[in-house]
């Protein structure tokens, strides 16, 4: 095989931060929702205890999480994903390189607008793999709903899925796709 022995692909800083500017901005409304009580705000503000605070709270630690994970990666300096002829390593979902000779199937799933990556893995050999252990617990949750594999999102990597496809293809074979409701 010739060409290069490693691909790396960094994240989408773009993406990213217009990601990080619509969460910031859903945190900034669900502020705004809290403080608007009665008393404090108009006479339209919501009911200390209601389902609007709950909401408003509910929104501020959801979008807040997702807000620093998205600075996190707004952040992160070099590949997110690297493919080479031994394998692939996504530091988001491995501590390591995964080698091609545990991935017996490849494919590409289709599900809810996006395409992803599902990487089926030996199972025997799973166990030692360097998966993070939240990324077995994804694995476990989404095989309840569709195939069990390790899906690699593309949509926040620079060049999105075409960059990760391309990359992939050049190492292993892509076998096919999957299409998810």
């Amino acid at each position: 095989m010739t060409g290069p022995i490693q691909i790396d692909i960094p994240g989408s800083h773009r993406r990213n931060a217009a990601m990080l500017a619509v969460t910031g901005g859903f945190v900034a409304i669900c502020l705004y929702l809290l403080f608007m009580r009665p008393g404090v705000g108009g006479p339209r503000s919501p009911e200390p205890g209601g389902f609007t605070e709950f909401a408003a709270l509910f929104g501020i630690v959801f979008f807040g999480l997702y807000s620093a994970i998205l600075a996190r990666e707004l952040i992160r300096l070099g590949a997110v994903i690297s493919v080479g002829r031994h394998g692939i390593f996504d530091r988001r979902l491995s501590t390591g390189w995964i080698p091609w000779t545990a991935i017996y199937d490849v494919r590409i799933v289709h599900r809810k607008g996006q395409r992803w990556l599902l990487l089926r893995t030996d199972q025997d050999r799973e166990a030692h793999l360097p998966f993070r252990t939240g990324a077995r617990r994804v694995a476990e949750r989404n095989a309840a709903g569709g195939p069990y594999g390790f899906w690699v999102e593309a949509e926040s990597l620079k060049g999105g899925f075409d960059a990760l496809h391309s990359a992939v293809a050049r190492f292993h074979k892509v076998i096919g796709t999957l299409r998810e409701p």
